[in-house]
This record gives structure tokens, sequence and C-alpha cells, in this order.
């Protein structure tokens, strides 16, 4: 159930009477000397326990950033910070990951310098640690000047209800290989808004990719792991020997999100046999290539993210004011649910969701 604000504060309030409350009656229930009296006492107690293991419900419901109470928390003490630097959409995504990221540039410019048509890069991770939003850093950060000298240079749907950012697409698939590429080049003449007459082929040996009027067109696909069909490394060949036998047109940025549930914690044997085979596509792809890459475009598990790394992400934006800063931290801590805030505890770590939250509101609260 959500609560507004105003709600949560008076939720805290009668908290706090009602511990009092109960103090007072186990005080009493010690003293008290007649059964029937003492009977009476456990009786309160009891009631007053459950009344307060309902509040502590219904306010932490009430700070959980997934509420709207929870995020007008974080909105009013969001609103106190001091933000010096201009907010773009890469705002929203750059927070930490700056190992991989690094890695993941040197790969793309050694794609780049070697002229590749087409770039393919796999990402696999927990969605609480939010792969995709790694990849539209890339996006953001590799393709940004070009983007914002060439508006049209740069290809990729958008998602109006996130912020106009980069639109992930379910991929498209079914029960066999030959059904699910059908469905892709379906996908494909719908994305790229082919005439309906024009066969696949065709299109890509007309560069009609999308219309051969950007330089680069990004390709985002959602899989998770249930989807996982033994077919899929055939699938996976076939796109890149479609896409791999054209002239000229755009570059194309294949990303293909992999949600695998819990892989900063452990990885099961499904997982692991998944790893292994986009491992394998990956050396297939690029060691015939340059055999001593490093860069082989596979980016797994992506982990949770330290305190110091959100801190770091307000200096970036000219707040570096504790003061207003460790308010923030405060109100993100108490909306952590428990095994969230265990993480917290021991590592002074959140997952990147948690993050992302806040990014959003202080994205919001700057773009207002």
């Amino acid at each position: 159930m959500t609560y507004s604000y105003e709600q949560i504060i008076g939720f805290k309030e009668e908290r706090d009477l009602t511990v009092e409350k109960l103090k007072t009656l186990r005080n009493a229930r010690v003293i008290e000397p007649a059964a029937a009296v003492q009977f009476q006492l456990d009786q309160q107690i009891r009631q007053t326990e459950t009344h307060i293991a309902d509040l502590d419900q219904k306010i932490a419901a009430g700070y959980d950033l997934g509420t709207d109470s929870g995020k007008e928390r974080l909105r009013r003490v969001v609103a106190n910070l001091k933000i010096s630097e201009d907010m773009g959409p890469e705002h929203l995504v750059n927070c930490n990951r700056d190992e991989v990221r690094e890695i993941f540039e040197l790969g793309f410019e050694e794609r780049k310098h070697r002229g590749d048509k087409n770039h393919y890069y796999f990402l696999s991770a927990c969605p609480r640690q939010l792969p995709q939003a790694l990849g539209e850093r890339m996006i953001y950060e590799l393709l940004g000047d070009l983007m914002d000298k060439h508006p049209n240079a740069v290809y990729f749907r958008t998602n109006k209800a996130q912020y106009d950012r980069v639109k992930l697409e379910k991929l498209p698939f079914r029960s066999s290989l030959e059904i699910s590429q059908g469905l892709f080049k379906s996908f494909c003449a719908e994305l790229f808004n082919w005439d309906e007459s024009m066969t696949f082929r065709q299109a890509l040996d007309d560069n009609l990719l999308p219309n051969n009027k950007c330089q680069y067109a990004v390709l985002p696909f959602l899989l998770e792991k249930k989807d996982w069909r033994p077919f899929f490394p055939a699938f996976f060949r076939w796109i890149n020997q479609e896409f791999s036998n054209r002239n000229g047109g755009p570059v194309l940025l294949f990303f293909f999100v992999f949600y695998h549930e819990n892989l900063h914690l452990a990885q099961d044997e499904k997982s692991g046999e998944i790893i292994k085979t986009v491992n394998d596509l990956c050396t297939e792809y690029y060691t015939p290539l340059n055999p001593d890459s490093e860069y082989k475009g596979h980016f797994y598990p992506l982990l949770p993210v330290q305190k110091s790394d959100l801190v770091s992400w307000f200096y970036g934006l000219g707040e570096n004011n504790h003061a207003r800063i460790d308010p923030v931290i405060k109100t993100l801590n108490e909306s952590l649910p428990p095994d969230e805030a265990v993480l917290y505890t021991d590592e002074t770590k959140y997952n990147m969701n948690r993050i992302e939250i806040v990014q959003e509101i202080t994205f919001e609260h700057y773009n207002r």
C-alpha cells in the first residue's frame, strides 16, 4: 500500500508514543502482584507489540524508494543539493563501473580502428545491477560528442517514460532457429522502416540502416536466463554473418543484455553454461581478426557499487559539501530492505538499481 509523506511522519510519531506505552506496560507487569491484573497487562503488551510491528511495516513501505512517499522523502533532501555542473542523460548511468567502462572503451576503439562494420557486446548480470545502463553509458560517453555536433549521427529508439533514454528491445525469437530468423527480419524491417516489398537481404545490400542517414545505429536487446534456447549460438552467428555481409552504411552496435538473477552472488549451472557459450561466441567474433585482443566483448558479472562511488558522483556535479550529501545517503540507507541493509552494513555497498533512483531524482530536480 502507498502512503503519503505526511502519513509516514504520523506513523513514526505514533510508533514513538506506542513504544513508550509498551515500556510503561512492561514496568507495570514486573511490579504487579495480582494474577488477574497480570493477565490483563500481558494481553495489552501483546496488542501493543502487534501494533508496533504493524507500524514498522507501514513505515518500511513508506521509506521504500519504490513508493511515492519514499521518493518524496528523497526529493526533499535532494532539493538541498547545490548542483553547479550541467546534467545530461549520461548522468543517469555514469556512476561507477569505471574499470569495466575503460575495457569497454578500449575494445570499442580497437574495433573502430580496425574498421569493423558491426560491434557485438554482451552484458550478463543480475537485473539489480542494471547491465543495460552500462551499455547506455558507453553510447553516451563514446558517441556523445558526435551526437552533440550531429544529432542524427547516432540512431536508436528511445523510451519516453524513461527520460528518452535508449530503449531496450526484447530479442525476437520463438521455438526454432528458422522461426526466430523470420521474426528478427520482421523486427529489423519495422525498426528501420523498410518498404514491405523489400527483402531482408535487399535492404542490407542497399545499406538502408536506417536509410543510410547516420554513422552509428544502436540495437540493444534484452534476454532473461529462462529465454535461453539450444539454437541461440547458431542464431547469434546468423545475425553476425547477415550483417557482416554488406558494404558501407552505418556501423551497427549490437548490445545483448542477459539478465541472470543474483549472478553477482553465485553462478549456477545454467548461468555457467550460457556464459561459457557467450564467451566462445565472442572468441569466434574477435580472435580471427586480432588473436591478442583482450577485449572480447562479454562483460560479467556487474557487482554492487561502493558508497564512495555515489559520493564521487555528487562531486562530479559540483556538490562536495557533506552537510548536504550525507542526508541523501542517510535517506537512501533508511529505504533499504533487510538484505540490502546487511550489504551496506558489511561492505558499504548498494545495488545499482538503488543508486539509479538517486540519480533519477537528482536529474528530475535539476531539470524541473
